[in-house]
């Protein structure tokens, strides 16, 4: 049996480190720093040692010749794109399964081997190359400043690939970060790594593994997944809108932490974009937002661009793919230093 619009998974999500998480979108670096004052300035997600690929080659987690990209030409990319200006069979599905349901009804459990994450729009569209342009905000409305990664997080980018294959999703960040404005080096002129405040920028890296590990056939739930994140969060993702949206929402002992809501959208042109914006908050109190723009794009034009980004923001070989975040603070990835590093 297929299943295809009608089941409900729990991914879990496996960052090296290693902690459990379940989730459709891990908490980033920028929403790891609003925790630190609270939970003993303790990191929620690890990423891989040398061993790990990082933002590589999509390929690299597929049987395939090429992701999607933009191009015209591409009958599948034309039949993505449909999807996302129209609702599909998940819609209809979900609105007759609710008509006919009652609330005695029960659903059976599915194998979660036999979930395809790809027969979910959304999941279709996380796959391939993405940049982004990000912005951080604390409670006051104002780019977030760190006390202990001092750079810039007003206007920062974003290089992401994702895959997706039979019920796992890879997910592999690289956040690249313009040096600091000369009036905040004036009172802190602190770096990570050997560059000089005001001069050079800096990179951090992220990584998620995930597959589903439980399915349900319930109609009316298709598509979701929840389940734990880093041993303290619960976390749920349900698919929504005309098959173009994700709600996210992360829970720290039963307080809202996170609700973040991605939308997938097409220009006129045929680009595809992603936009997100993570509300986060504390006892009720929102202390941040994260407004991320990204656009999905092809191998060259990631790459390209991923290493103009570096020479832009004057990124020193030796920080390039060095850092994440790490126990204590920000840790050397172990990988190659250089843009080699984040390729391997």
């Amino acid at each position: 049996m297929k299943f295809t619009q009608n089941v409900i998974v729990t991914l879990i999500a496996i960052t090296a480190g290693n902690r459990a998480a379940a989730a459709a979108s891990p908490i980033e670096d920028h929403e790891v720093m609003q925790l630190h004052a609270r939970i003993a300035d303790a990191p929620i997600h690890h990423v891989g040692g040398p061993s790990m690929d990082f933002v590589g080659n999509v390929n690299q987690y597929r049987d395939r010749d090429d992701v999607k990209s933009n191009s015209n030409n591409n009958d599948e990319e034309q039949q993505h794109s449909r999807k996302l200006k129209s609702p599909t069979s998940k819609a209809q599905v979900s609105k007759t399964s609710k008509g006919g349901a009652t609330a005695s009804q029960c659903y059976e459990d599915c194998d979660p081997s036999t979930v395809n994450l790809a027969d979910f729009p959304q999941w279709q569209e996380e796959e391939g190359y993405w940049i982004g342009e990000y912005s951080f905000y604390g409670a006051d409305a104002l780019p977030f400043t760190s006390a202990t990664w001092n750079y810039r997080y007003d206007q920062y980018r974003g290089f992401i690939t994702g895959n997706v294959k039979g019920n796992a999703y890879r997910q592999r960040n690289v956040f690249l970060y313009p040096p600091q404005n000369a009036d905040v080096c004036a009172s802190n002129d602190s770096v990570v790594g050997t560059g000089t405040c005001g001069t050079n920028g800096n990179t951090k890296i992220f990584a998620a593994d995930q597959s589903a590990t439980t399915c349900n056939t319930n109609p009316a739930r298709g598509g979701e997944i929840e389940g734990p994140f880093a041993g303290i969060f619960d976390t749920k993702t349900e698919l929504i809108g005309a098959d173009n949206a994700l709600l996210y929402q992360v829970f720290l002992q039963g307080s809202l932490f996170q609700s973040q809501l991605t939308t997938l959208s097409e220009t006129p042109a045929g680009e595809i974009r992603r936009t997100r914006s993570a509300q986060s908050f504390f006892q009720g109190m929102p202390n941040s937002l994260s407004f991320y723009r990204e656009r999905k794009v092809d191998k060259a034009t990631f790459y390209a661009e991923l290493a103009q980004t570096i020479t832009d923001y004057n990124i020193q070989a030796s920080d390039t793919c060095t850092w994440q975040d790490g126990a204590g603070g920000v840790v050397d990835t172990g990988l190659d230093a250089g843009i080699n590093g984040c390729t391997a």
